[in-house]
């Protein structure tokens, strides 16, 4: 098959590192045009288009963040004949409006996101999201299209590790963007429910809410949470959750946390770890929850508590879901991934 990976898409954003790994090593002749973000956007898409006239694919992808890519990639599968495949993972009025909340849902900025949204989703020929889920709150929200639920899966790079040579057998991991779906603040209410046990938190990260995430571990005087508050690279990231015990994914309850598995939980998961998230479908549908991840109610410091304290207790039950992780992460390989994703286009 012949693919073109086009657009504005995030080249080192792991899902689309994946995808055109797990394309390429099917056998797939991939075709790699990436166009940097600029505000020049629409001479780019005409000097993509040019160049790509006379060429002939069977499927155009566009990848993560490349939604602003959508018109000329259209343009280019009709000129080619060739089935257009968006991975957006989120779309603009749900980022903006529903999770950062920057906007009022009647703003008029929020309403031109919403159209764009609607644009990209008819013009695509097969949409792909991380969780039926996430495709029941697209068909609500936005047009019916081909849909088509696809986990967001793990580099199997990372499997390949050595041990540190010490892991602190107290220690929790949270790391993310601060954007509120991840329910920092949860977990620091845990901490606080923790704070005269033997249990370290590390925050590593930095965005939107960490001031107030920072002036509530303040205000509640706690001493067991250590904040890196600043971007950390993954080699580096990594090495921290190999020497954590635990890593935590997301406990905000809210609807789009519920839609989803967060790349943090498949990382982590990927790198062997016991890591504990907010139960919901999407890690249901992907996951073995209790086998190889282990899930608390959402929006429950008392439960989170309860479940960290419990499973840095029991070593012996830690190292199976361990072990278990490792195993369910093979079947989130590249490979993997791409093959459930180009047999599913078949078939639509």
């Amino acid at each position: 098959m012949r693919i073109l990976v086009y657009g504005e898409y995030n080249a080192d954003d792991m899902r689309n590192v994946l995808m055109i790994n797990g394309f390429r090593q099917l056998g797939h002749q991939v075709t790699v045009l990436h166009l940097p973000k600029s505000r020049f956007r629409i001479h780019l898409w005409v000097r993509s288009v040019l160049h790509l006239w006379n060429n002939v694919f069977d499927l155009v992808y566009v990848g993560f963040s490349g939604l602003t890519s959508v018109i000329p990639a259209k343009l280019i599968s009709r000129i080619t004949r060739s089935k257009l495949v968006i991975n957006p993972n989120v779309f603009f009025y749900e980022t903006q409006v529903e999770d950062r909340r920057r906007y009022h849902p009647d703003h008029p900025v929020a309403k031109l996101y919403k159209l764009f949204d609607r644009l990209c989703v008819r013009l695509a020929d097969i949409v792909v999201a991380d969780s039926t889920e996430h495709i029941r709150y697209y068909m609500e929200s936005l047009e019916r299209a081909n849909y088509i639920p696809l986990p967001l899966g793990v580099d199997e790079g990372m499997i390949n590790y050595s041990k540190p040579s010490k892991i602190d057998d107290r220690s929790v991991l949270f790391y993310g963007s601060y954007v509120p779906l991840q329910g920092a603040d949860v977990i620091v209410k845990a901490a606080k429910i923790l704070e005269h046990e033997d249990i370290q938190f590390k925050f590593i990260g930095e965005g939107q809410i960490l001031p107030m995430i920072k002036q509530m571990a303040s205000e509640l005087e706690l001493q067991n949470i250590q904040f890196v508050d600043s971007f950390v690279p993954f080699d580096e990231l990594r090495k921290y959750i190999l020497e954590s015990t635990v890593v935590l994914g997301v406990f905000s309850g809210n609807p789009k946390s519920m839609r989803v598995v967060p790349n943090k939980v498949y990382q982590g998961i990927a790198l062997g770890k016991c890591v504990i998230t907010q139960d919901c479908l999407p890690v249901r549908e992907f996951l073995n929850p209790d086998h190889d991840v282990l899930t608390v109610e959402p929006n429950n410091p008392q439960a989170l508590a309860d479940k960290i304290q419990e499973i840095l207790d029991d070593r012996e039950r830690r190292q199976e879901i361990e072990e278990a992780a490792l195993k369910t992460s093979i079947g989130l390989y590249s490979d993997r991934l791409a093959s459930r994703l180009l047999s599913s286009i078949a078939d639509n």
